[in-house]
């Protein structure tokens, strides 16, 4: 089970997506999202493999405030997304925009 306590006070309110398949988009991630009550998302980042030209299968989604990170950790991880079992988790480190 994922530890709840992990959610930062103060943002940015990061979350990691994985398990995602290879053929997801922005648009695929903000409705589902909004589809469970959670928007709107500040940023959603897809990483790219570079020789493949496609998503790597995982991404990054930034929400507004600490309540809706808890709300999507509680209601969307293990939800299927796209015919597969969304993973998600608090993310950790530099995942978050660097421009001000």
């Amino acid at each position: 089970p994922l530890d709840l306590s992990r959610i930062p006070a103060n943002g940015p309110w990061t979350l990691y997506l994985g398990n995602l398949p290879y053929t997801v988009s922005d648009a695929d991630i903000r409705a589902f999202f909004a589809a469970a009550g959670i928007s709107p998302l500040s940023e959603v980042r897809i990483p790219m493999d570079n020789v493949e030209r496609r998503p790597r299968g995982f991404a990054y989604v930034s929400v507004a405030s600490a309540d809706a990170m808890r709300k999507a950790l509680e209601e969307l991880n293990g939800r299927e997304f796209l015919g597969r079992s969304l993973r998600l988790d608090i993310s950790e480190g530099n995942n978050s925009s660097t421009s001000s």
